[in-house]
């Protein structure tokens, strides 16, 4: 009798704590969505995305949420040139500054779509893997390298591959912020802009 009180409390402490930990992880979820916006608000998203879909036979998506930036008043989308076709893939820049196209010192993200390709496994300086494999909504697997120097400072990334094309995130995930839980949020939230005829 006092083993099976003793084995019904340490259930009951077990379930305790796990429901602690669950509370606390998705409370750590929703404190950090509280951090994202919709990507709406970048300026020139929407005429980027709709001149993109006459000329590219890839999925026109972007993000529908990027992190909060912190001092940054408005941002910019930016259609990177394509080098043959915007059929083999495209790239799309949002900066804090209208004339920065993409230059790193006042670039905030980037979202690339390209026709084939996997994801790049990447090592630190002590050739350590620091990339690693996700879960994103409906059991999507996606790959996150955090924010590291490699004779240079690179932001978080996060790709997957989906009907064979590979996606990328690249973004600048302001301090305080949890970059993974971001960078996870943004992935989750790449889809067809509303104003799309497809």
């Amino acid at each position: 009798m006092i083993k099976r009180i003793m084995m019904f409390s340490g259930s009951v402490v077990c379930m305790t704590a796990a429901i602690a930990c669950l509370t606390y992880a998705y409370g750590q979820v929703g404190q950090e969505k509280q951090n994202m916006v919709a990507t709406s608000s970048v300026n020139g998203l929407s005429s980027a995305l709709s001149s993109l879909k006459s000329q590219t036979s890839l999925p026109v998506m972007f993000p529908s949420l990027m992190p909060k930036m912190t001092g940054t008043s408005a941002v910019y989308a930016y259609l990177e040139p394509a080098t043959q076709s915007y059929n083999n893939m495209y790239s799309i820049d949002v900066d804090s500054t209208q004339a920065c196209h993409g230059a790193k010192f006042c670039n905030v993200g980037n979202f690339m779509v390209q026709k084939g390709g996997s994801p790049s496994m990447q090592t630190d300086m002590s050739n350590n893997k620091i990339t690693n494999k996700v879960r994103l909504l409906h059991h999507q697997v996606a790959y996150y390298t955090p924010g590291h120097s490699m004779g240079d400072y690179w932001p978080p990334e996060i790709q997957w591959v989906s009907q064979g094309n590979l996606y990328t995130i690249t973004w600048n995930v302001p301090k305080g912020q949890n970059a993974k839980v971001a960078m996870m949020q943004m992935a989750d939230s790449v889809s067809a802009p509303a104003s799309s005829n497809s």
